[in-house]
């Protein structure tokens, strides 16, 4: 069951002249995209978890280290998603 699974995931940024952070979201109207800003000015695309169909409330931290949202889960007792599973990632890694 993956209700209140906390997920860490390690952001796939690697650069030579240190650790980038980010600066803004974009999440797409439908909330089915989320684009991920850096400082560098890379757009990167939010990775989804398997079963996954939306983003929801994406949040950059104060420092720009970590960037969060919650994973948007199929419910079969409701006729929308719920969230699941809180995502998020750092730009250290």
């Amino acid at each position: 069951m993956k209700a209140f699974l906390f997920i860490l995931i390690a952001c796939y940024l690697s650069t030579a002249s240190g650790s980038p952070t980010f600066t803004a979201l974009q999440l797409s109207a439908d909330g089915k995209h989320l684009a991920i800003t850096t400082s560098e000015g890379q757009q990167l695309q939010a990775p989804a978890l398997q079963d996954q169909v939306g983003f929801q409330s994406p949040k950059v931290s104060p420092n720009g280290a970590y960037v969060g949202w919650l994973a948007l889960f199929p419910n079969c007792c409701t006729s929308y998603p719920i969230p699941l599973t809180l995502v998020v990632l750092d730009a250290s890694q």
